[in-house]
């Protein structure tokens, strides 16, 4: 059996590779990876992405998928930042430095790295409160909060008379207000 190299790339390659492709490019320890295919976007992750708008403010901005973050030495999109005051950029207004809230929407292809690589990416950031895990079967929001010493606790809001609340942004979003349009399957499902 032969050993196959696996390619490494410096970040200056990945960013330029990122500009030119059709499909974003994650960068983790020298390695690129496509996001996800974008044939798998379904309805529910496209309406789920749309009704962030609650989480708009004074003073805060929400960033669609199409901004990278970088945290630590690595690259990624993730669905939903929200910068609370200015934003700081390491580039040319493309990657994003600082956000407050990170929220993914969970699918088949990305919930193990949502859950685990990426989230540990995260925590990394200085800056990084709270991180939200939107589950596109049934209404649940799992959250992560990051207290003024350094710990995460984790809740788990369900149903769609569930409301979650951000601590770091002072506000809340009743899960039917997320879920009231998403065609659900799974259990608590039922529309108010």
């Amino acid at each position: 059996m032969s050993a196959h190299s696996i390619p490494r790339y410096t970040v200056e390659e990945h960013l330029e590779m990122d500009g030119a492709s059709e499909i974003p490019l994650e960068y983790h320890d020298g390695q690129i990876f496509p996001l996800f295919p974008i044939a798998e976007a379904t309805f529910a992750h496209s309406v789920l992405l749309s009704l962030w708008g609650p989480l708009s403010g004074r003073d805060r901005t929400v960033l669609a998928s199409t901004l990278r973050v970088k945290a630590g030495k690595t690259y990624v999109y993730s669905d939903i930042s929200v910068i609370c005051g200015k934003p700081i950029f390491a580039d040319k207004q493309e990657t994003a430095l600082n956000p407050l809230l990170i929220v993914e929407i969970l699918s088949k292809s990305t919930e193990a790295s949502d859950r685990g690589a990426k989230f540990s990416y995260y925590r990394s950031l200085e800056t990084l409160k709270e991180y939200a895990l939107v589950v596109q079967t049934e209404p649940r929001i799992e959250l992560y909060t990051r207290d003024s010493d350094g710990v995460w606790t984790f809740r788990v809001f369900f149903g769609m008379d569930a409301v979650c609340h951000f601590s770091s942004l002072n506000c809340s979003i009743p899960l039917a207000g997320v879920y009231g349009v998403v065609p659900l399957a799974g259990p608590g499902s039922e529309a108010p």
